[in-house]
């Protein structure tokens, strides 16, 4: 029968334990092919030309292959995996007797060799009492006593409790093999990776012959550990049920929980090594994360590089070389010793004035200035940033670097590479960026100014030769000054030039010093030793933080309770106040109004020369202007979800024009730039927007004629027609607000537009914008809501985006910001007891708290007083003063006939002097006067020959109009 077991669990295991295993090594025999064919694909492409951006995708590639390999460990029993075989051995068990009755053997009652002594004293005591029951016995016996052999058990326990514990060796032999072999790959590639060394195929082979003589080695292991346990099982048969081995050992129960038990270990045992090669597969991945990560920096280098070249090639140099051809033209006019050299001369000076001091030196001073150049260098350290953002998901890391023996869960340590690489090696990056910047901005300030300066220089020069020639002196003379002169401003434009490429040259040597730095540092991550001695920092860098966080919690909390108090004194102060003034203002003699005192009219018209002061990066960051950039914009994610939605809408045949919201300087238009790039609308597009105030029907179809570049266009139904003719279109008409007048009839132009709207929506996805409060006057003179199946209103900024979108700007600038604390916060001993970092982070939270309270939604006013609270501009660093809002409250107490004028510009968006007279049915020289009189106290402003409200007074305005029910 035994020998039918053996025979029987032979086939069980070949059938049931041995080809998973083969099959399991055949599965990890391709992975490692799978992983040496991509990696010799890319060792082939790199022996020709590989860019930095091909290596990360490489290794990005490379990563989604190991992460397919091997997985984060599960606990799994013997019987989980192996079930066939534990249902092949109950079949097997189940034709085994329950017991054998059998006579002992001679050697149970006499001592042997290899007994101790206590079991041959046992024995003598059984030998004696077998040998006395002989003599009393009526009848002689010639056998030995018998005994009761749990022949069936004592083969569950053989044969399937301890061979389970024995085919542990077989996993011990299986992990082994696989990690050092996907140890030996992993080395290779990473030698290629860096070194450039090759996987040949003999490596290939060496593991695959590894591998395959596993299967051997495992069929091999199984019999022994077969034989030896067939040997131990017919050895128990021997003794069991005597005192050698007690039969009790052998119930079911007891052999249950054996079974139990040698399967939890074998389990344990496999997720200990399972644990191992995730180790290893892990480690494998977060080098291929550095990796990846070094060699994207490599690319966003690469990339800012070429957008450098290609921005200074297109935009830079045609513009240096348009003034150089200026000049180098004015010379040889000058060459040719002109009849009238005066006439000449001026000819010469207008001629240059148009060419350099309206056209090529203001084009090339914008270009220097503008974010599309100097945002270049931002996007690179956002991208980084972002890059190393990314790098979120934690991996494993333990200590050893061999991998061959089993690991407890609690030898596996989880460590972030973003915690990793922000502790120290970002932030040094930061620094070294933000030296760069500063030195490009001011290359980029200096050519500036160097460039404002031609102008000056050549009518300088002109007119000094036409002086020398009215003075009398020989024209030959005379002429040479003008063209000394303009040599001078060509060898000024020649030396803007070189210091810029100088410059440009410069910093991109300091750029690749720098990313290379920082790729350098984050390679040395991909050693064990230095992940070890760094988390161990971290660690205590976070308990000191952690300690640092509470005393901060704590001061907190003990300034806002003083906060609280002395809000709740002032309260009391201001009502007492608010008290005596309203008794005060009851006699005529002490009542006092708001006016518009020196002081603040001042203000109002000296602000943009204070703006003016500031550096032209620096202002030219923050102007109130439609958002090209759009790496600046921030938020708006609710909004576009609604304009998505209306455009799905009419996509599938529904009216759905669509009307968006917001207000003056509230970033209508830089919202659909941004919505417009990020939905990527599959139809043609045509932006419309009203250069000028547009009242009649005529109007709007000679602006649609321009528009279409359509002169067929002779009356409405012709513009119908073209629009419902062709393939579907989305036209985005904005400002609204300037198709009409507030008269009789003045509504001509918007109502025409409606009916297009209507008549066309199947064919055309009509978006619209208008201010908030046009839109609600517009609801209750002529419901414009009826024509439009979606509105929204662009919603309040929070402080966060508020923070954020300065912020943005001010990180381009290359400028360091420190706040000033007010004499009141000085003399604060709370605020004195704070760290400079903490003072700093106050007065932030503070200042833009004010501030958000007064801009609201509008952020164009955020930054126009984020430049007006500036104090000091310094080479590096600007100086930010205590958010002061503006007092005024004049603004409640002007004339009616002024606000009236206030109320129409901001409903129309700005009108002339004779639209204001037609909405107010003035005569204009009454309008032209009112309109002077609020342009010289700095309440409105002036654009051609629009007038405007100033936006530093528009919150107020915006007030006053509401109390005064003018506007809701």
């Amino acid at each position: 029968m035994a020998a039918t077991i053996k025979d029987h669990l032979k086939g069980l295991l070949k059938e049931h334990f041995l080809l998973p295993i083969d099959s399991q090594i055949a599965s990890e025999i391709k992975n490692i092919e799978c992983i040496v064919s991509h990696v010799q694909s890319f060792q082939t492409s790199k022996k020709t030309s590989t860019s930095n951006k091909e290596i990360a995708k490489y290794a990005a590639e490379f990563h989604a292959i190991v992460d397919e390999i091997w997985e984060e460990p599960e606990s799994h029993s013997f019987s989980d995996l192996y079930h066939e075989l534990i249902a092949g051995l109950n079949t097997l068990f189940d034709g085994v007797e329950e017991v054998e009755v059998k006579e002992q053997s001679r050697d149970r009652f006499y001592a042997m060799n290899d007994d101790s002594k206590f079991l041959k004293f046992r024995k003598w005591g059984k030998r004696t009492g077998y040998l006395t029951s002989r003599i009393f016995s009526k009848k002689f016996k010639k056998r030995f006593w018998n005994r009761s052999i749990p022949l069936k058990e004592l083969t569950r326990y053989h044969f399937q409790s301890q061979l389970i514990l024995d085919l542990r060796d077989v996993t011990d032999l299986f992990y082994e093999t696989f990690c050092a072999q996907f140890l030996k790959i992993k080395v290779a590639e990473e030698s290629l990776s860096e070194e450039g060394v090759d996987i040949s195929d003999k490596i290939l082979k060496d593991i695959k012959r590894e591998l395959a003589s596993l299967n051997k080695t495992v069929e091999k292991k199984v019999d022994e550990l077969l034989e030896a346990r067939y040997d131990l099982y017919l050895a128990d048969q021997q003794i069991v049920d005597t005192m050698e081995l007690s039969s009790r050992a052998f119930t079911s129960e007891a052999v249950q929980k054996n079974i139990l038990r040698s399967e939890e270990r074998w389990g344990k045992n496999r997720k200990r090594w399972n644990n191992t090669i995730y180790s290893l597969f892990e480690e494998w991945r977060s080098d291929l994360d550095i990796f990846h990560l070094k060699n994207v920096t490599l690319a966003e280098l690469d990339g800012f590089k070429a957008g450098q070249i290609k921005k200074i090639g297109s935009q830079i140099e045609p513009e240096i070389e348009a003034i150089l051809i200026a000049i180098q033209e004015a010379q040889i006019k000058l060459g040719k010793k002109p009849d009238d050299p005066q006439k000449t001369l001026k000819a010469i000076g207008k001629e240059i004035q148009n060419r350099l001091g309206k056209e090529h030196v203001p084009k090339l001073c914008d270009k220097l200035t503008s974010q599309n150049i100097s945002n270049l260098i931002n996007k690179l350290e956002s991208n980084i940033y972002k890059s190393v953002e990314n790098l979120s998901d934690e991996h494993v890391r333990v200590k050893t670097s061999t991998f061959d023996s089993p690991l407890d869960d609690d030898e596996l340590k989880k460590v972030s590479l973003y915690e990793l690489i922000s502790f120290e090696t970002l932030e040094v990056f930061k620094e070294d960026f933000e030296g760069i910047k500063k030195g490009m901005f001011s290359a980029l300030e200096e050519a500036t100014s160097y460039s404002l300066d031609l102008p000056q220089i050549v009518n300088f020069s002109i007119s000094s030769s036409i002086a020398a020639i009215d003075e009398g002196k020989d024209q030959t003379d005379a002429i040479s000054i003008a063209t000394e002169g303009l040599a001078r401003a060509s060898s000024r434009m020649i030396e803007v030039k070189n210091r810029l490429e100088k410059a440009i040259s410069e910093n991109s040597e300091q750029l690749d010093a720098v990313v290379n730095k920082f790729c350098d540092a984050i390679m040395d991550l991909t050693y064990k030793e230095n992940v070890v001695e760094l988390r161990l920092r971290i660690t205590k860098a976070k308990a000191a933080k952690q300690a640092e966080e509470v005393k901060q919690q704590l001061r907190e909390k003990i300034l806002s309770r003083k906060k609280v108090v002395l809000e709740l004194g002032t309260k009391g102060l201001n009502k007492i106040k608010s008290l005596f003034d309203k008794i005060g203002s009851s006699f005529i003699l002490t009542a006092g109004k708001p006016e518009l005192s020196r002081e603040v009219s001042d203000f109002l018209m000296e602000s943009q020369h204070v703006i003016d002061g500031l550096p032209l990066i620096y202002r030219r960051l923050y102007r109130i202007e439609p958002l090209e950039d759009l790496d600046l914009f921030e938020g708006r994610e609710e909004e576009i979800k609604k304009l998505d939605t209306a455009f799905d809408s009419w996509n599938q045949g529904r009216f759905a024009g669509t009307a968006i919201l917001g207000e003056k300087w509230g970033g209508l238009t830089t919202f659909l730039n941004y919505a417009i790039a990020k939905s990527k609308y599959p139809f043609p597009l045509t932006r419309i927007t009203p250069k000028e105030n547009i009242a009649t029907e005529e109007g709007l179809i000679n602006m649609m004629k321009e528009v279409f570049e359509n002169d067929s266009f002779e009356h409405f139904d012709h513009v119908v027609d073209f629009l419902n003719s062709g393939s579907k279109r989305i036209i985005v008409f904005e400002d609204l607000q300037n198709l009409y007048l507030r008269r009789v009839g003045g509504f001509a132009a918007l109502q025409l537009l409606f009916q297009l709207i209507t008549r066309t929506y199947k064919n055309v996805f009509w978006i619209t914008t208008t201010t908030i409060y046009t839109w609600q006057y517009l609801k209750k003179a002529i419901h414009i809501d009826d024509f439009f199946s979606y509105s929204f209103e662009l919603g309040e900024w929070s402080q966060e985006q508020i923070v954020n979108i300065v912020w943005k700007r001010n990180r381009i600038s290359g400028y360091s910001i420190t706040f000033e604390a007010n004499e009141s916060l000085l003399k604060d001993k709370k605020f004195i007891k704070l760290s400079d970092e903490e003072k700093q982070q106050f007065l932030k939270n503070e200042y833009f708290s004010q501030l958000n309270s007064f801009a609201k939604s509008n952020v164009s006013l955020a930054l126009i007083f984020w430049l007006l609270s500036t104090k000091a501009v310094g080479q590096s660093m600007i100086t930010i003063g205590e958010f002061n809002k503006p007092k005024l409250d004049f603004l409640s107490v002007m004339p009616m006939e002024k606000i009236y004028i206030i109320h129409a510009l901001i409903l129309h968006d700005g009108l002339s002097e004779y639209q204001l007279s037609l909405i107010l049915n003035i005569p204009e020289s009454a309008s032209r006067l009112n309109l002077l009189a609020l342009l010289e106290d700095g309440i409105i402003m002036r654009e051609d020959s629009n007038y405007l409200v100033n936006p530093i007074v528009y919150r107020n305005a915006i007030s006053v109009l509401k109390a005064k029910n003018l506007i809701h």
